[in-house]
């Protein structure tokens, strides 16, 4: 071919040998200067504003590629649809490159530079989606700080950094995932079993936000609950909640609770005591103190160690001992 060429085109054409033998002949016009060719080799070679740009747009690519051919996520998403999205793993690795340096071994990552590397890793896959690529983090640190504060502003700052999904899309989220319970037919949370009598742990407990008000009044008390079911196989119920009338746009929510029975109570609860002493000449209080109450005291306190749990050791006592390790529905 080479003799063909030459044949062809005669001394117009230039040839070089590499260095490297295993490398063909370059092939380059006669009216090339060198000073010229020497400088368009080191400007696309060995500038770093070329070797950003090449980078810049292989990431860019790859997080376009991966957003197109994302599946779906239902609104409102629940914690399970969030937990199979993920930035591409180019990306991650890039940034787990740089924020850890190039002298360490990737196999060699700790878990802070991996955090550190998913978190910016999401933030770069939201802004160059320009926010249509909802990642878990701007989803729920939006929730969280709201939660938390009940500022629109916080939000509205985090938001401006690209940390966060904007305020106007948390309240969609937030009056979307209200309407969704409200069409549940049950009071209790959807991951709860309701079949083959699993047995549920709940805990009570007041929740107090104490909002910073002018007067200190219109500040939110509710009493919130915990419960704790283990249930496995067959009876783990869907999460999914159906939410066909779901409003997407919606943020305001009307809440009309269902009608209930009132209860009151018109006497006191607690029992008539005049003295302590009416209680101490008590003759099965007595017997109590004397026998097999005053025994169990004294055992308590000298031999107490894991005789009566309190609320976590009552559910490690109930737990089924799987070696799987399981995690409990927790609502």
């Amino acid at each position: 071919m080479k003799a063909k060429l030459v044949s062809h085109f005669g001394d117009s054409l230039q040839f070089w040998l590499p260095t490297v033998r295993c490398k063909s002949e370059l092939v380059y016009s006669s009216e090339i200067d060198v000073g010229e060719a020497i400088e368009i080799a080191f400007d696309t070679n060995a500038s770093d504003a070329i070797a950003l740009l090449k980078a810049a747009n292989i990431l860019s690519s790859t997080i376009t590629a991966a957003y197109n051919s994302a599946s779906s996520v239902p609104f409102p998403p629940q914690v399970s649809d969030l937990q199979m999205i993920s930035p591409p793993t180019a990306v991650t690795d890039f940034v787990a490159r740089v924020v850890a340096g190039p002298s360490c071994p990737s196999h060699k990552y700790s878990s802070k530079v991996m955090q550190i590397a998913t978190s910016l890793s999401e933030d770069v896959c939201y802004a160059a989606t320009r926010g249509q690529w909802k990642m878990p983090k701007h989803v729920e640190l939006a929730v969280s700080l709201h939660h938390l504060t009940g500022s629109a502003d916080v939000v509205t700052l985090i938001n401006r950094f690209g940390h966060c999904m904007s305020y106007s899309k948390l309240l969609e989220l937030e009056t979307s995932l209200a309407y969704a319970v409200q069409q549940s037919d049950s009071i209790l949370p959807t991951n709860i079993s309701v079949s083959n009598s699993a047995v549920c742990h709940t805990c009570w407990d007041n929740f107090d936000l104490n909002e910073e008000t002018l007067s200190g009044a219109g500040t939110t008390h509710t009493t919130h609950s915990i419960v704790i079911q283990e249930v496995s196989g067959d009876n783990v119920p869907a999460v999914r909640m159906a939410a066909e009338d779901v409003p997407v746009k919606g943020r305001s929510f009307n809440y009309v609770p269902p009608p209930l029975q009132s209860a009151s109570i018109t006497g006191k609860a607690e029992p008539a005591v005049s003295a302590l002493k009416d209680v101490a000449a008590d003759a099965s209080t007595s017997a109590f103190m004397s026998s097999k109450g005053l025994l169990w005291i004294m055992s308590h306190g000298l031999f107490s160690e894991g005789s009566v749990p309190d609320w976590s050791g009552w559910l490690s006592q109930t737990a089924d001992q799987d070696v799987d390790g399981k995690l409990s529905q927790i609502s």
